[in-house]
């Protein structure tokens, strides 16, 4: 008997079993539906309410040896960048897109790891993804992004540059 025990299939489940799985799989998928809907129904915090950067000196702008040199944001870009309409839907477009930032700003700055480099190697950007050569000296957590998230942040930083070309118009 007890051969004819070890050979006996498993008892298959029976249709309501499935139903019930896919329901309950059906009900985690509405829950996740609705906490999206109440996070985006959210209203955001008004923009006073917020602390703002020191505005950067104006001399960094003024000075010709260094015009095409990185510079800090001032207030207007800033306020350009948040409130840009399509930069929220890009945020809504590409949901790991948050994510993603928070893990670039966690890069610590040091000489060999610097923030502009990473970031074009993440972009594709940089000598060795351009040749086609592997990308090496990422962190971990960056050494795998997917190609929809490369095209986000693409797309974040050409309305970000939009935003503040508009706004530097808009302040002439």
């Amino acid at each position: 008997m007890s051969t004819e025990l070890a050979n006996q299939e498993e008892p298959k489940p029976a249709k309501a079993d499935i139903e019930q799985q896919a329901e309950l799989t059906g009900v985690e998928r509405q829950e996740k539906e609705e906490k999206q809907e109440e996070e985006e129904k959210q209203p955001l915090r008004p923009l006073h309410t917020l602390r703002w950067p020191e505005e950067p000196d104006e001399k960094l702008f003024q000075d010709a040896l260094s015009r095409n040199d990185p510079k800090p944001l001032r207030r207007n870009e800033i306020f350009a960048i948040a409130t840009n309409e399509k930069i929220r839907d890009l945020f809504k477009t590409y949901p790991n897109l948050k994510n993603l930032l928070k893990e670039l700003d966690k890069i610590e700055i040091d000489g060999s790891r610097n923030r502009e480099v990473i970031l074009r190697r993440v972009l594709g950007y940089d000598e060795n993804s351009l040749s086609g050569k592997s990308i090496h000296g990422l962190p971990g957590n960056l050494s795998n992004v997917q190609e929809e998230d490369r095209e986000a942040l693409q797309n974040l930083m050409e309305l970000m540059n939009e935003s503040i070309d508009d706004s530097n118009k808009l302040a002439l």
